[in-house]
């Protein structure tokens, strides 16, 4: 009533009769706007959010003050308190109040290093190709086998050890680690799984591609784009997009485990899927490549 002047003059006496009963310093309303400071979106958002409170009360607080005040009697507008009673502050959730922006995005990073295997392997098999060594080795002994175990088996091995440098290299930098030796041993494992979905990848590229240039030209126009789908640069809304490739289901995973210190069995679901989703794109890699480059024609 009294911010929209609506006061009648029995009202009015009244305030002006009446006797300011003691305030407590300590009594006042405080909004919160909690989140996690490690993703872009809220610390762009809790700025709006806080500006638009801050205003509101600001607004509030002085329509307020200036009609009572325009009816209190001069003792008690002396005697009345005029700080703000609504505070608005914004405060991390807890446990992620020091994480920063590296962060959040070095475990994406550990994942999009791992993925960048698909490109050295096209190449290296468009090399074979090129060279002839492949045709040579399809009059030998060699089965379907032993070609994709040789492949597999240092590119895999390369991943496991991307991911022990790269977190080193992210520790030495400021990387809050959490979790300890058991999300270490997790994060070793997923990169090798992420690693053996980029061979089969790679083994996709290399079945499209002749020469190595090829290989070299057509490999980042596909490993490029699918890297920023993976969640490992930014976040992403649409989570079915992201959790439909194995790359980010694994940077969910690391973030999780290395960065927000989920337990490792919270995100065994996750890595089975990401396991299940290799096994899958390895299976459709080996039909393709043996179909296009082992097959003597």
């Amino acid at each position: 009533a009294a911010t929209s002047g609506n006061l009648t003059p029995e009202a009015a006496a009244a305030i002006a009769n009446y006797t300011l009963p003691p305030v407590d310093a300590n009594v006042s309303a405080t909004v919160v706007i909690e989140g996690d400071f490690t993703y872009s979106e809220f610390a762009t958002t809790q700025a709006y959010v806080q500006g638009y409170v801050d205003g509101f009360v600001r607004e509030v607080a002085q329509a307020t003050t200036e009609v009572v005040f325009s009816i209190l009697p001069a003792q008690l507008r002396e005697e009345a308190p005029r700080g703000p009673f609504v505070d608005a502050r914004t405060r991390g959730v807890p446990g992620t109040e020091e994480f920063k922006v590296f962060d959040w995005m070095a475990p994406g990073l550990f994942v999009f290093a791992t993925l960048l295997i698909a490109l050295g392997v096209a190449s290296a098999v468009a090399r074979e190709t090129e060279g002839g060594n492949i045709e040579r080795l399809k009059v030998s002994r060699m089965t379907t086998f032993d070609f994709l175990f040789g492949m597999l088996l240092p590119w895999t091995a390369l991943g496991a050890a991307q991911v022990l440098l790269l977190f080193a290299t992210a520790v030495v930098m400021g990387f809050h680690w959490q979790g300890g030796l058991p999300s270490l041993g997790l994060a070793v494992g997923v990169g090798t799984i992420s690693a053996t979905a980029a061979v089969a990848l790679g083994l996709l590229l290399s079945s499209a591609v002749k020469t190595e240039r090829q290989a070299t030209s057509v490999g980042p126009l596909v490993v490029v784009p699918l890297a920023f789908l993976t969640e490992a640069f930014f976040p992403i809304s649409f989570t079915a997009l992201v959790e439909g490739s194995p790359w980010g289901l694994a940077v969910r995973t690391l973030r999780g485990v290395l960065t927000f210190g989920l337990d490792p069995g919270a995100v065994a679901g996750q890595v089975t899927m990401m396991a299940v989703q290799s096994v899958i794109l390895f299976a459709v890699a080996t039909f393709v490549f043996r179909r296009t480059r082992l097959v003597p024609e």
